[in-house]
């Protein structure tokens, strides 16, 4: 029994680790890191906003976009033929001002 309780501990651990990692990877690059800002800080932001605003291309935009979602740091939803990005709710009150 107390293998079985610590090979849990394991499992929830290591998804755990797991999830930082991912956060780790999402918030190396400088741009995704200005990206997860504006986004904080706008609210609901297109990838033509972002696009503008840090003077990308829409396709460095999109796979900017791709890890910050993977990473569950993202949050989107589509409204007509438009996808707007926030920051996920639970992030956002650990990220700093």
């Amino acid at each position: 029994m107390k293998q079985l309780r610590a090979s849990r501990a394991e499992i929830r651990r290591h998804h755990r680790v797991e999830k930082l990692w991912k956060w780790g990877w999402a918030l190396s690059d400088r741009t995704r890191v200005l990206m997860l800002s504006l986004i904080k800080e706008y609210g609901w932001l297109t990838a033509t906003e972002l696009e503008a605003a840090l003077g990308i291309s829409q396709q460095a935009v999109s796979q900017h976009v791709r890890v910050l979602r993977r990473a569950r740091l993202v949050n989107s939803r589509k409204k007509g033929r438009w996808r707007y990005y926030t920051v996920d709710r639970l992030v956002a009150k650990i990220l700093p001002e």
